[in-house]
């Protein structure tokens, strides 16, 4: 049996927005809290961690109290922004020796050139960990930590991310605006883990509810889980038949 746990959900803000809070004027930021998109995949004593934002020190220190898990995963990443690497620094930290990383070519050469260091064996070994980066190609399968995981490039506004397709059960798309040419692998899934940031406003490199309607109808996934909610998306326990996923939310699969 594998788990996968939601370490946050929402946008690259978070939830509350700070712009939100210090005009005291958005409901949702009154009520819900959202980190930035980021799950963790458990198997067999083994992890692997789904992107490293802004917002990893306060989510993995959470998943510590509340799994006990001191397995550090190995880390693969979607795409450069700041929500899906700004946490790289303290994962390092407490790692020591080589670690894996995966994503896109695009993606590690970006994370090289502003951060070469991370990739730089330390001095003081103990000190920190450093990278040795594995490029995943598009439709390229790779097993990491027991997981069979198989990578697909979608249009994220002007760059490309990284979709995933997990052990061929769970097709993980966290950030993307468009899937066309859909490839045949993402039909027919037990779970769909869409990026669904706004009910019908068009935010660059994004989907809305809308867009997730049409995909969902295409795609006939037994469950659809939406993910990447920003504050224009209430707290609610479905949304148009969709399952809303929040920060901790955890699902079994075989």
């Amino acid at each position: 049996m594998a788990e996968l746990i939601f370490l946050g959900t929402g946008p690259s803000s978070g939830i509350p927005s700070l712009k939100c809070r210090l005009s005291g004027s958005c409901r949702v930021c009154d009520t819900v809290k959202r980190t930035n998109v980021s799950v963790i995949v458990n198997k067999n004593a083994s992890s692997i961690l789904i992107d490293c934002g802004k917002h990893f020190y306060t989510q993995y220190n959470q998943y510590l109290s509340m799994y006990k898990n001191t397995a550090i995963p190995e880390l693969v990443i979607t795409h450069p922004h700041a929500d899906a690497i700004g946490g790289i620094d303290t994962y390092l930290m407490m790692c020591t020796g080589k670690k894996n990383v995966y994503s896109s070519k695009f993606t590690l050469d970006y994370i090289k050139k502003s951060n070469e260091y991370y990739f730089v064996k330390p001095g003081d070994a103990g000190h920190r960990g450093y990278f040795h980066p594995n490029v995943l190609g598009d439709k390229q399968i790779k097993e990491i930590c027991g997981i069979k995981v198989q990578a697909f490039e979608v249009d994220h506004g002007g760059i490309k991310s990284l979709a995933f397709l997990l052990d061929d059960k769970i097709l993980y798309i966290s950030d993307t605006s468009d899937l066309h040419p859909i490839p045949e692998e993402f039909y027919h899934r037990d779970v769909l883990i869409i990026d669904c940031l706004t009910i019908d406003r068009h935010v660059r490199g994004h989907l809305n509810l809308q867009d997730v309607k049409r995909y969902a109808d295409l795609l006939k996934p037994k469950k659809v889980i939406l993910t990447g909610l920003s504050h224009h998306v209430g707290q609610v326990e479905s949304l148009e038949g969709f399952c809303m996923a929040y920060d901790g939310m955890r699902i079994e699969f075989n």
